[in-house]
């Protein structure tokens, strides 16, 4: 009998463990491309339905080749184009010949064969799009493709910071001439570098780009770096076309880059701290802050949740003494109310929320969100957050993953070591949303939004504030140049009132039934660690939610 019920209390914890819920542990699978491909690759019944089809419009595409020196490579690259579905193409010649779209490739890059049509169909379903880009992956030595790139959907943020837009390409007529077109590059030459900077010419003069989540190109080879002058040198060219202030440099890994925006010493930041008891925790983050702000100018509010432990309000008195920070007191606890509360006594152009958990790491912090928050259509800035195990927290979350949201990497090493790692946690880029431990908001746009909706109680404040904003066409922008160490836990959603979680569903369903449009929908919504998935869903139909 004790051996039954034994074998019942292990059965129930095995199931309580693998039971998948919003917000529980996620699990990383391993990458199964080739069922991913399975999946994904037009066969021949739909290339036939495709070479039937008559659309709309049926636009020409003009073909160039970076090089065609190396015949094979060459001969495989032509061969992926006599085998499109789509018809309308020609190679470019000696002459100038009459297209809608052009496509640059390099010897060796293959098309899916349905590229071009997705191409076609994509525009027919937008006509006023100029610069279409879709996803793409890369051929191995030993025939076998690899190291698929799904990309976002568009974010001048993000492209800044690496060539999201890569390969395959295609720019129209009108768009390729305001640009400046492009010269084959000489020997010699880095291609990526020369791309990148036709990219960034071609998206300085639109704003109809338009992304298809398909994996249409297989590169010949790894792509190389885009060196540092090269890169940087576009980002600038970039900037004054598009009468942007700043400059560019190098970023944090090999072939990234950020913009940096002169700031003057005018502005001044409130930083927003909500607190209940907690001295010890409330001075080292203090501390922080002195040892690595030397330069920007900002006043520290503390707002206070009804502390009653005699050593914060002790410390609490020395700060008022030395003037060094201003308390504020309230009688609520909730992250939304102290922030709120904070925010009516600030006095500066900015507003930073910060955890009192939180612990500054890099000098120069403070600037770099403020420079993210001074680029066109920002609305907030967030920085990186890494647990005491230097892992990370939190690098922008992602609505849906695992759950309610999460963050990409979560709980791995902060390092880069990985491409696609880097991509997330080690570029600046746009994203959903962001953790209110560091969060800089304008005061202007704060009080416009109405602050933070306080019927949010033990979470979910900080997410739906962010997708006001985004609501309303500004963008959430993450920096990994602003990095936290965090002595504490972020809240969790699974663990609020039911109040609480039913306003969190409701503010967060539109994405969990359609999907992030900053997280590809290639991606495996049950993994914090972004991988392809077979069959992917979105977060709606991955998980259950208990409202």
């Amino acid at each position: 009998m004790r051996m039954s019920k034994a074998k019942d209390a292990i059965a129930a914890l095995f199931a309580a463990i693998t039971e998948r819920k919003p917000s529980a542990i996620c699990y990383a699978p391993d990458e199964d491309y080739g069922a991913f491909l399975a999946r994904h690759t037009a066969d021949d019944e739909a290339l036939a339905a495709q070479r039937n089809t008559e659309l709309h419009f049926m636009p020409k595409f003009l073909i160039r080749l970076f090089s065609e020196e190396e015949e094979t490579l060459a001969a495989r690259t032509r061969a992926s184009l006599q085998a499109q579905s789509y018809v309308n193409w020609a190679f470019a010649g000696s002459r100038q010949e009459a297209f809608d779209f052009v496509i640059f490739l390099a010897g060796g890059d293959m098309l899916a064969p349905d590229a071009l049509f997705c191409f076609a169909e994509a525009y027919n379903a937008d006509p006023a799009a100029e610069l279409l880009y879709a996803d793409e992956d890369v051929r191995l030595p030993d025939g076998t493709r690899a190291d698929p790139l799904c990309k976002p959907e568009y974010s001048e943020l993000t492209q800044l910071s690496y060539n999201m837009l890569g390969r395959p390409l295609a720019v129209s007529h009108g768009l390729y001439m305001r640009a400046g077109g492009l010269e084959i590059p000489e020997k010699g030459e880095n291609f990526p570098a020369v791309e990148y900077d036709y990219a960034l010419r071609c998206a300085a003069h639109t704003r109809h780009v338009r992304h298809i989540p398909r994996i249409l190109c297989t590169r010949g080879k790894r792509p190389e770096q885009i060196p540092s002058a090269a890169g940087i040198a576009a980002v600038d060219a970039y900037l004054a076309a598009t009468g942007q202030s700043g400059a560019a440099a190098t970023g944090a890994f090999a072939g990234s880059f950020r913009v940096r925006v002169p700031l003057g010493r005018s502005g001044r930041t409130a930083i927003v701290i909500p607190n209940r008891n907690g001295a010890d925790a409330l001075r080292r983050l203090l501390e922080s802050i002195e040892e690595y702000e030397a330069f920007e100018r900002y006043e520290l509010i503390i707002a206070d949740g009804d502390s009653r432990d005699p050593r914060t309000l002790r410390y609490y008195d020395i700060l008022q003494k030395n003037k060094a920070a201003k308390i504020v007191r309230g009688t609520q606890n909730s992250f939304a109310q102290l922030c709120n509360l904070g925010a009516a006594e600030a006095e500066s152009e900015a507003l930073l929320f910060l955890s009192r958990d939180a612990q500054v790491l890099t000098p120069d912090w403070l600037r770099a969100l403020r420079e993210q928050l001074s680029r066109p259509g920002v609305g907030a800035a967030g920085g990186k957050l890494i647990s005491t195990g230097r892992r990370i927290l939190s690098a922008g979350a992602v609505a849906g993953l695992c759950g309610w949201a999460d963050s990409p990497y979560a709980g791995e090493p902060d390092d880069t070591a990985e491409l696609r790692k880097n991509l997330f946690i080690n570029s600046i880029r746009q994203v959903t949303l962001l953790s209110g431990a560091c969060m800089m908001v304008l005061t202007e746009t704060f009080q416009t939004m109405s602050g933070f909706d306080e019927t949010f109680v033990e979470a979910g404040a900080d997410l739906d504030f962010c997708l006001r904003l985004f609501r309303r066409g500004l963008a959430s922008a993450y920096t990994p140049f602003a990095a936290l160490l965090l002595h504490g836990a972020l809240p969790r959603i699974a663990d609020a009132s039911a109040l609480t979680r039913m306003r969190c569903y409701d503010t967060l369903r539109p994405m969990l039934s359609s999907g992030d449009p900053f997280f590809s929908p290639h991606f495996d919504y049950s993994s914090v660690i972004p991988v392809v998935c077979a069959e992917p869903k979105p977060p709606l139909l991955t998980h259950q939610y208990d409202v």
